[in-house]
């Protein structure tokens, strides 16, 4: 890769984010969390999703978190305002991938 696609990946990591909704439990407490993952971490993201406890600042910005294993609609609202999420998305494209795969 030539030293100008390097600056191309590195400034596109820095500007764009994957944002994922995780949740779970630490120390016995419910938590749920929106993350900016940048493009270059997020193969290895869900690699650590699926092996056990990992450390999500490894990965990207912790962009809002709460307790309990779901935002609130309030927090979801503010998402979309701020970020554009749109709230269903990973249920739309696996629901896309299992017509896909039909």
């Amino acid at each position: 890769m030539s030293e100008n696609q390097n600056d191309v990946i590195n400034n596109l990591n820095k500007e764009i984010g994957i944002i994922n909704l995780i949740s779970g439990v630490i120390d016995g407490e419910e938590f749920w969390a929106y993350l900016s993952i940048a493009p270059d971490k997020y193969e290895d993201f869900l690699e650590a999703e699926k092996s056990g406890p990992y450390d999500v600042t490894k990965y990207g910005d912790i962009l809002k978190w709460g307790k309990g294993l779901t935002p609130p609609e309030s927090d979801i609202s503010e998402m979309v305002e701020t970020y554009g999420i749109v709230p269903d998305m990973q249920e739309r494209l696996k629901g896309f991938e299992d017509d896909l795969l039909k």
